[in-house]
């Protein structure tokens, strides 16, 4: 089937629709007031509508009500203050330096005040560009701006709420999207040219944009469910969550896999029968995203029937009944056709109407949102010195200081803000995150120029002239929080458009802007070295996060019945941690080399949890499709087993993340199959499987396993042989055993990792190269 160009899914996604909906308002706001008013009055009411609509990011009508609601109130806070100071170089300069600091600080609330962030210094260069006035003067433009900003957020809110079932369909349809890529990703892992490291990086990399897009999907459908069209978008979410975890659960033994069957027509089969789910995938999203009904879905036919024709020819022809590379690629299949029904279950969803009953009434989505909390507990928080914001907000406003002095004495001082509006943009929390803004920033200018410098050339008309100022708009907000790039791109092309209509005569305003930019620029990265924060130094909190949250999901994982809202949510925490482990480890590659720390054992670390994810996962979806077939008393001590050893293994891997236990000679391999069957065994007469401190310290402690022969239980007392398992039961022990044995794998990794951070950065960094 076919799949759509990125370009076209991104015109019909709901940053294009915020983006476009920004512009016609701002646009129509300045017109509507330029009628009604005089032009300066209809610019300060325009200025504070551009303003305000940075914040008017994608979220739900009631985030984004909190967010403009902060965002107007730090704009009139930096209008008034800075245009009061405008006839005082010093105290201006005092009122640049404190503004800064403060609206530095607001990035303690995480990702959503950065674009109230930007609102902010925004506002200031824009009232240092209109210049000052008499106290009543400046009172009146903020006023003004307020009025503008206020207006554009009754608007901003009333289109959130007209286009929120369509907001709900594009969200979701952009989150089918990354699934298809995430199993297009996935279908590499079958492909033996490809290497395996490598498709696990891409995969890796690939579930961290899911991960993200999915919460971007719970936060705008799982919100008031109250029609059977909201519902309907809300069972299509719960499936893809479903789904996500059969493609998680069919990551196992592919190293296997492709060893023992190399070159082979099966693992091309299955292959190509993970892409063409893929493909289906995608032919719902897109369905979704232009809100009509999806075309008739993929046939697997002939994929499932070649597949079924070569293992019935590895067991016949080539002898392999009985062996472990058969039964491994049998397990193989059922998984990866666990993904396939699943992904029909899916398409079944999109095609029918949908209603309310299809969600069951006990289930909670509330806890599955974003939390969109403005305490000031958050903010004080951080005024220590070790934190990042704090010293965030010290580095942006030194370099916003040194950029006021040199502004104030350049031969073109008039656009000299330029310079502040750049450091403004391009600092951030940590080094990586500054060096791409950077770049972003940089490239983004002398591209925008260069369009700009063409337009003006060839199609010097007003009238093309406001339509690109139209569309510039519209793409500088549709790209911020997608590709900073091309926001950087579409903001030159506006400045300057904007300043060629008021003043046709500037000649020069293209070399400024490319020479204020490289200023700016040079001038964030010097003081980016200024009280850092390095990425390198953060992983040791990362891997323990990453650990903790690993630690969450096995203990939902491993329960017989676990309720569906508390293993959702820890399924949700363990993907958002490996997500952020994922993206720490790629920025901390982006530092100077003295500051890495070694990459292997980071990067071990996060490939066996992913592995061991993909091992809980297959535990429950093996105990799902078992159903009844197991004895629940049986299968539940034996989980609880399980859940012991894991357990103790990752609360090790935890401390050695930490660096709070000192490393062992070595981490032993129990006998862990016979010590399941065997405590099983134990507890049916009564004997309890250790918990709490206990059973930390019986699962670390593999010093002697139960023996199924019969002579002694896990407790010590003797009994005769355990009766013999049904294959049912012996499958559930079998997962069980790689479930233990890759969370000894973590533990191995994070014991290595400890040792590694235990050494100062740069002479493990040096020991590494």
């Amino acid at each position: 089937m076919e799949v759509r160009p990125a370009l076209a899914r991104y015109v019909l996604s709901h940053y294009a629709f915020n983006g476009l909906g920004a512009a016609v308002g701002v646009v129509s706001l300045g017109l509507l007031a330029w009628w009604a008013f005089d032009f300066g009055t209809a610019t300060s009411i325009g200025s504070g509508a551009i303003a305000i609509s940075f914040a008017d990011t994608p979220s739900p009508a009631r985030h984004k009500l909190r967010e403009m609601g902060v965002a107007l109130g730090v704009m009139c806070i930096a209008a008034l203050s800075v245009g009061l100071a405008l006839d005082s170089p010093v105290a201006l300069g005092l009122t640049l330096l404190a503004l800064s600091f403060f609206i530095s600080m607001l990035t303690a609330y995480g990702r959503k005040a950065l674009p109230i962030s930007f609102a902010g210094f925004f506002t200031i260069v824009l009232t240092i560009g209109v210049g000052g006035g008499t106290p009543a003067e400046v009172v009146r433009h903020t006023l003004l701006m307020f009025a503008g900003a206020l207006a554009y957020g009754g608007y901003a809110l009333v289109v959130a709420r007209l286009l929120a079932l369509r907001t709900k369909q594009q969200a979701l349809a952009e989150c089918l999207g990354e699934f298809s890529g995430y199993l297009r990703c996935k279908a590499e892992l079958f492909d033996t040219e490809t290497g395996l490291d490598a498709a696990y990086d891409a995969l890796i990399v690939q579930q961290a944009k899911l991960t993200d897009q999915l919460q971007v999907a719970r936060d705008f459908v799982f919100r008031e469910v109250r029609d059977d069209r909201a519902a309907r978008l809300a069972a299509v979410l719960l499936a893809a969550l479903d789904l996500s975890e059969y493609s998680i659960a069919s990551q196992t033994d592919y190293d296997r896999l492709r060893r023992d069957h190399e070159g082979s027509d099966l693992l091309m089969f299955m292959r190509d029968l993970v892409r063409k789910a893929a493909a289906d995938i995608d032919e719902l999203a897109w369905a979704l995203l232009n809100d009509i009904a999806p075309r008739r879905g993929v046939n697997y036919r002939a994929e499932r029937l070649a597949i079924a024709h070569e293992l019935r020819r590895l067991a016949e022809d080539e002898g392999l009944e009985g062996h472990d590379s058969l039964d491994i690629a049998r397990a193989g299949y059922r998984r990866v056709l666990g993904v396939v029904e699943q992904t029909e279950a899916l398409r079944r969803l999109v095609e029918r109407p949908g209603s309310l009953a299809d969600l069951p009434e006990s289930l909670n989505l509330r806890p599955f949102l974003s939390r969109a909390g403005w305490g000031l507990r958050v903010l004080t928080a951080q005024f220590k010195l070790e934190s990042p914001v704090l010293r965030h907000a010290i580095r942006t406003t030194l370099a916003m200081a040194a950029g006021y002095l040199i502004a104030q004495n350049l031969h073109y001082a008039s656009h000299g803000q330029w310079i502040l509006l750049t450091i403004a943009v391009i600092m951030r929390a940590n080094y990586s995150m500054t060096i791409k803004r950077r770049n972003d920033r940089v490239v983004g200018t002398l591209i925008g120029c260069l369009l700009t410098g063409l337009l003006l050339h060839y199609l010097p008309e007003p009238e093309v002239i406001v339509a690109a100022i139209f569309v510039a708009l519209a793409a500088a907000h549709a790209f911020t929080t997608v590709n900073y790039r091309f926001t950087s791109v579409a903001a030159s092309v506006l400045g300057l458009l904007q300043l060629h209509l008021l003043d046709p005569g500037q000649h020069s305003l293209v070399v400024e802007r490319v020479v204020d930019t490289l200023i700016g620029a040079l001038l964030a990265h010097v003081f980016s070295f200024v009280l850092p924060s390095w990425t390198s130094e953060s992983m040791p909190r990362q891997a323990q996060a990453l650990v903790r949250a690993m630690r969450g999901y096995a203990e939902q994982a491993l329960a017989l019945a676990p309720t569906a809202g508390a293993y959702g949510l820890a399924r949700r925490r363990m993907q958002e941690s490996i997500a952020a482990y994922a993206t720490a480890l790629r920025g901390m590659l982006v530092e100077p080399d003295r500051r890495r720390r070694p990459v292997m054992p980071l990067n071990n670390l996060l490939a066996a949890h992913y592995v061991l994810a993909s091992q809980l996962a297959a535990t429950r979806v093996l105990l799902r499709e078992q159903g009844a077939a197991v004895d629940p008393v049986f299968a539940g001590r034996m989980l609880e087993r399980a859940l012991a050893a894991v357990d103790g293994l990752l609360a090790q891997a935890e401390a050695f993340a930490a660096g709070k236990s000192d490393a062992p000679a070595d981490i032993a391999r129990p006998a862990v199959a016979g010590w399941l069957v065997a405590g099983a065994d134990a507890s049916s007469d009564g004997s309890a499987p250790p918990d709490g401190a206990a059973r930390a310290e019986g699962a670390t402690r593999f010093d002697g396993p139960a023996r199924p022969d019969g002579e002694t239980g896990f407790d010590g007392v003797a009994r005769s042989d355990p009766p013999p398992l049904t294959p049912e039961a012996e499958a559930l022990v079998e997962r069980l055993q790689a479930v233990i044995d890759m969370a000894r794998r973590v533990t191995v990794r994070a014991c290595q990792l400890g040792a590694h951070c235990a050494e100062p950065v740069a002479v493990a960094a040096g020991a590494a190269a």
